[in-house]
């Protein structure tokens, strides 16, 4: 969730080093490419011009300027523009703003390391071993990443089955979470549980139904139950509690695996939200409104 100058602030992620570049055309899909010296300005006001709505809508006060100049004070202070290393992608800036306007009207929480259009604007042009300053100087290879690691490019390649590796990672839309192998290998390669693969020295397969696992998890469709892969109960089966179910669907206090409530619903736990949240025993949806988003104050120092 990002609110506020946090939010500001994640949107300032993309903009470390804007190179230049412009187009008058648009896009295909009718968005328009926007100039690197507008890019600050045009994502501030794709937040401020829309969140009016949300703001009535929750009873807070509206002050669009306000809001603006709270923006592009966060963004302006937060990294400087005209980085060598990196390229600017004028097309994705303009799909990446059109994205933001649509989440901002959607009045839900806006996450920006979700937005794929905004993961593509800013390019790093640093091979591994360059010196660096920030990860996004360095150019991650083809499904992999790279991240600059005390003043040097790394990258983690993408691997495939063999491939020595260092971690097994797991994408949740644009962004991975990974963990150190059970046996680290030589490479650097990370291996994607999407792909059916984790780390053990190598990339290997994922198990089974049927066959032993430990830590490192079971193919999808399946989970690990003590030391063998099971396949995973549907909505309406059995279950032994934790996540142990379906995604969307939890495991009931009487072991029966059910589908997730919508906003609304009465809930005990986060976990048998589909939006993940409980308040007040009630299941909620995050929203981007707030009285110093709406208002333009900042919430902190």
């Amino acid at each position: 969730m990002l609110r506020n100058s946090v939010l500001f602030a994640s949107v300032g992620l993309l903009g470390v080093a804007l190179g230049s570049g412009c187009s008058g055309s648009t896009t295909s899909d009718g968005a328009q490419p926007v100039p690197a010296d507008q890019f600050v300005e045009r994502v501030v006001s794709a937040v401020c011009d829309n969140v009016g709505p949300c703001c009535q809508s929750a009873g807070f006060p509206y002050d669009p300027a306000a809001c603006k100049a709270l923006g592009n004070s966060d963004l302006s202070a937060s990294y400087a523009l005209g980085n060598p290393n990196v390229d600017y992608d004028a097309v994705a800036a303009g799909k990446c703003v059109a994205a933001i306007s649509d989440l901002v009207r959607s009045c839900g929480a806006v996450d920006l390391d979700g937005l794929e259009q905004c993961d593509l604007v800013l390019v790093g042009k640093l091979p591994a071993g360059a010196a660096c300053q920030k990860s996004v100087e360095c150019a991650a290879p083809a499904g992999g990443n790279a991240y600059c690691d005390q003043g040097a490019c790394v990258t983690e390649p993408r691997g495939t089955a063999g491939d020595a590796c260092s971690m097994t990672c797991t994408e949740h839309g644009t962004s991975s979470g990974c963990t150190g192998g059970t046996s680290s290998g030589s490479g650097t390669a990370a291996c994607y549980t999407n792909d059916g693969l984790y780390c053990n020295g190598t990339c290997k397969p994922l198990p089974a139904i049927g066959e032993p696992c430990s830590y490192e998890g079971c193919v999808a469709g399946a989970y690990c139950d003590g030391s063998v892969c099971v396949a995973t109960p549907k909505v309406g089966e059995p279950c032994g509690g934790g996540y142990q179910c379906p995604e969307s669907s939890y495991c009931d206090a009487n072991g029966t695996c059910q589908a997730a409530k919508a906003n609304g619903a009465a809930c005990g736990e986060a976990t048998e939200c589909a939006s993940s949240r409980c308040k007040s025993g009630i299941c909620v949806v995050d929203q981007i409104a707030s009285a110093s988003l709406c208002s333009g104050q900042s919430s902190g120092p």
